[in-house]
């Protein structure tokens, strides 16, 4: 059987095709623009049309009986031409149309046309194929045409050919065509080529989810997830994971961790995190990094951490380059390189991270990895202090306050830690307390230090949780405990300082109770991350015994290790244990040697034990030297010291002067008391000895032959002695040797009061 199709548009009133089988009838000019009646009789004239059946039957080279003919247009069209074929004895059955095999012929055709650059004709077919086959392929085919025409022709063609275009997608899209509904969601929503309608585009979206497209599906649940829908954001997401979807996958890992639309579940994230890692999303692999980092829904495995960011820095992900950088700056998990870190941090901040540009600026300002250049590190933090990055407001404050890079400006450098500190910028606002406190920069105004210092410390922030314990300390209207309760605060998070507080409130019991065992434990904690002072307490708590058993060789260890920290306190413990042989072989001139130290430092007691060392070797000048500072600041053992040095210097009154100041300092020094009368003592001698020695040498020239007249002379001079001593005790200085012998007796000296008790007084 021949099978003969018919395709006819109604509405043009026109033949459009008229096909045997797979062959095409070209040959259709005299009929195609006429009623169908008017097809089937023969005309003889210029036309030469010998009658539709003729033509049918010379074609298909059969007869009659071999003819099946379909029509493919209106209803009334097909009655039409199925009494005309019923007229000329031919049967009509309906039912052996079959759109797809039917248009065989047009396919050719629209293939030849196409091939041999007759675009209008190939499109002509093309449409004949969409219209009556309803081929999805041949509708989207339309669509997309006419839509890349659109882009590509002048403005006054536009309109219709963007008109024929969405009237095929639209078609196709009805007819479940998943790429037309998701290229419909992409014209409605982006609002380039018509006006935005979001309400069509979601339409057309949730149509192509639903036929699985997975770019769709991925779209529709960020749909969702914008509009704080979680349940279907993460149901949709599911479904796109689950078709293979990298983002899905991600994107369901995020949900699972997050709790979003479903129970948190972190084993399950890094589930999903590890599907969308592999699969070579970078954010997912930055996170798994970070699962592994910090033991979420995975146990900890740095090296598994280091290689996820790694893999995710190298793909180009800027969070994971800011990582590594930190990795190699901090020498996290890795051994530490100044110079790989420089490399990620650049990578970083060429992609705009701000963080890496910080850090690259304090690289620049310390010289890690580079040479020190102060001037680029200011400028770096300067540029992003000006995008609003707070801790580069922060550390620009820094600069100005210290100089660094810019000249010195107190004043510019609170009006950076400001502006950090209003964005809850913890460092800043430390500093900005602080600068409060001492008046750096600013009028000094305690209420605002507070305020902002303590911002910052209930950030967590354990500098400012350790500055607050000492200004709670340190200021008599607050009590003790709260400034213990801070610097604990501190100390758990691991600062040096804090836990060296922590253990001096411990030691003297403030604002907690005296507990020597939890001294020791802070301040060991402390030592162990190298603070002197920490380190002194250790050798304190092992040469007293306190909170751990006496130990003069640990003493002596860890003073040692502060001291050559120039630790001064240290530094004169150190000195004592070699002068008393704690812990080691007694050596005075090591000894010495540390107190020196010490007391270039101001530490007064190394500069008496000092003096002392000179002192014993007779070696005034530098005892003097030693002495003085100490005598200066009052301390009446130095004083008196400092007196016998001068003393032995033969400077007299210079050793009365400080022999004075010992003797009436608020502390009195029984030594300098007795020294001091005992001076005064000796002028009463010189007084005594001075005017008797001229009536004896008056006595001497009187003649022998008077004998009586040199014992006369002696008994004189032993009545003039009583006097002479009478009129000493009354003058000034005899009443001040009075003074010093009762104040030295007073103080416990027995020479004191033996001499007074000869000189008739009491104390």
């Amino acid at each position: 059987m021949k099978k003969v199709i018919v395709i006819y548009d109604d509405k043009k009133e026109k033949l459009i095709s008229l096909a045997i089988d797979e062959d095409y009838i070209e040959d259709i000019e005299y009929i195609k623009n006429r009623p169908i009646p008017e097809w089937f009789p023969e005309c003889k004239g210029r036309d030469g049309w010998d009658g539709f059946i003729k033509v049918i039957l010379d074609t298909a080279g059969c007869s009659k009986e071999d003819l099946e003919f379909v029509f493919y247009g209106g209803k009334d069209s097909e009655e039409v031409f199925k009494e005309c074929i019923q007229r000329e004895g031919i049967a009509y059955k309906e039912e052996v149309k079959n759109p797809e095999s039917d248009m065989k012929a047009n396919k050719i055709v629209a293939k030849k046309a196409w091939d041999s650059g007759k675009n209008k004709e190939g499109l002509r077919q093309y449409k004949i194929i969409a219209k009556y086959e309803n081929n999805k392929e041949f509708q989207y085919f339309l669509a997309d045409y006419y839509y890349k025409e659109y882009l590509n022709q002048e403005e006054e063609k536009e309109e219709e050919l963007l008109k024929e275009s969405l009237k095929y997608y639209k078609i196709v899209a009805r007819n479940q065509h998943v790429e037309a509904q998701y290229k419909l969601f992409e014209i409605y929503s982006n609002g380039e080529i018509i006006e935005r309608d979001n309400q069509e585009a979601i339409k057309w979206l949730k149509e192509a989810a639903k036929n699985e497209k997975v770019e769709a599906q991925e779209k529709l649940a960020q749909y969702y997830e914008k509009n704080k829908d979680d349940f279907n954001a993460k149901a949709w997401y599911e479904k796109a994971a689950m078709q293979g979807s990298i983002l899905g996958a991600y994107k369901l890992g995020e949900c699972y961790m997050l709790g979003a639309g479903i129970t948190k579940n972190e084993v399950e994230a890094v589930q999903w995190y590890k599907r969308a890692a592999y699969g070579g999303h970078t954010i997912a692999q930055y996170k798994l990094g970070e699962c592994y980092e910090n033991g979420t829904g995975v146990a900890k495995n740095q090296y598994q951490e280091l290689e996820w960011y790694r893999k995710s820095a190298e793909a180009g992900y800027v969070k994971a380059q800011y990582k590594m950088g930190v990795k190699y700056d901090k020498g996290l998990g890795v051994t530490q390189n100044y110079r790989v870190a420089i490399n990620w941090y650049e990578k970083a901040m060429q992609q705009g991270s701000l963080e890496a540009q910080n850090n690259l600026a304090e690289c620049y300002e310390y010289g890690n990895g580079c040479a020190k250049n102060p001037q680029r590190a200011f400028l770096y933090f300067k540029q992003i202090a000006e995008k609003g990055y707070a801790e580069a407001q922060n550390n620009l404050g820094e600069c100005y306050q210290q100089g660094v890079g810019i000249e010195q400006d107190l004043a510019k450098a609170v009006e950076c830690y400001k502006k950090a500190a209003e964005q809850d910028n913890a460092k800043a606002q430390d500093h900005l307390g602080k600068c409060y406190w001492f008046g750096i920069g600013v009028a000094k105004d305690n209420a605002l230090a507070l305020q902002w210092i303590k911002k910052a410390a209930e950030q967590g922030y354990a500098e400012a949780q350790n500055n607050l314990g000492i200004y709670c300390r340190d200021e008599s209207k607050f009590d003790k405990k709260l400034a213990f309760e801070w610097f604990e605060k501190a100390a758990k998070q691991g600062h040096a300082e804090a836990q060296t507080n922590v253990g001096e409130c411990y030691k003297e019991g403030l604002g907690v109770e005296r507990n020597t065992q939890q001294a020791f434990y802070w301040f060991n904690e402390a030592a162990k991350k190298g603070v002197a002072r920490a380190r002194y307490y250790m050798g304190q708590c092992y040469e007293n015994g306190e909170g751990i058993c006496q130990n003069f060789v640990k003493a002596e260890e860890y003073y040692r290790k502060a001291a050559n920290q120039e630790y001064a306190e240290a530094q004169y413990r150190l000195g004592r244990c070699y002068e008393l042989g704690q812990g080691l072989t007694s050596d005075k001139n090591m000894a010495a040697i540390w107190y020196e130290k010490a007391a270039k430092q101001g530490h007064i007691e190394a500069q008496c034990y000092l003096g002392k060392y000179y002192e014993s070797r007779e070696l005034w000048k530098f005892a003097i030297e030693s002495y003085m500072k100490p005598a200066e600041q009052g301390n009446p053992e130095t004083q008196y010291h400092l007196g016998r040095c001068y003393e032995k210097n033969r400077q007299r009154e210079k050793a009365i002067e400080w022999f004075k100041m010992a003797a009436d300092n608020s502390q009195p020094s029984v030594d300098a008391c007795l020294r001091l009368a005992n001076h005064y003592c000796e002028d009463m001698d010189e007084f005594f000895w001075g005017r008797n020695l001229t009536l004896l040498g008056g006595s001497i020239l009187i003649p022998v032959a008077n004998t009586i007249t040199i014992p006369v002379a002696v008994a004189s001079a032993i009545a003039s002695r009583k006097l002479s001593k009478s009129h000493f005790l009354e003058s000034d200085k005899g009443k001040e040797m009075i003074k010093y012998y009762q104040k030295a007796a007073r103080l416990g000296s027995n020479e004191a009061q033996e001499k007074l008790k000869s000189l008739g007084y009491s104390w």
